[in-house]
């Protein structure tokens, strides 16, 4: 059987926990002019009736535990991943990082070449992810875990261009 993945959810308990730690999150929709009678879960709720609150915004309540549960396995593996390479002594671009990488079933992503004044818009990193690649040099060549918009980042050095004055048209 092994351990429960962090992003399933496995009673409904679980998911009206994750709504009463966090009911400021997950407003109940105020129905529109008219629509009342189209709703019948809003039209038997109370004012501040917390279960009919929780029916309406169930769904959401859901998919945003799952969200962070997914966001924490995600970091888990993240970290786990840096402590083997360091472990290990695995570095970026030999055979045997690729081997690892391969038995991982991990594909790594190339980013363009940039600098602090170049950083690509498309790459959608965080300052402090753009921070951290900066910092990667051949005797650093592995960034610690780092939190993105869909889960987790670890970075790793390829080489370090030398700067050149680019010649005028």
């Amino acid at each position: 059987e092994g351990e429960p993945s962090f992003a399933s959810i496995r009673t409904d308990a679980e998911v009206r926990a994750y709504y009463d730690a966090n009911p400021g999150r997950f407003p109940a929709p105020k129905p529109k002019a008219g629509e009342k009678e189209k709703n019948p879960l809003q039209v038997n709720a109370k004012a501040g009736d917390s279960d009919a609150d929780f029916l309406l915004v169930r769904s959401e309540v859901e998919q945003a535990l799952k969200l962070e549960r997914a966001k924490h396995q995600a970091a888990e593996a993240a970290a786990d991943l840096t402590v083997d390479l360091y472990n290990q002594k695995l570095k970026p671009g030999t055979p045997d990082f690729a081997a690892y990488m391969a038995s991982r079933k991990l594909t790594l992503q190339q980013a363009p070449p940039f600098d602090h004044a170049s950083v690509p818009k498309d790459l959608g990193w965080t300052p402090q992810i753009i921070d951290e690649a900066l910092k990667l040099t051949a005797d650093r060549p592995v960034s610690d875990p780092l939190p993105a918009a869909q889960g987790s980042l670890v970075l790793f050095w390829r080489e370090t261009l030398p700067s050149y004055q680019p010649t005028l048209a």
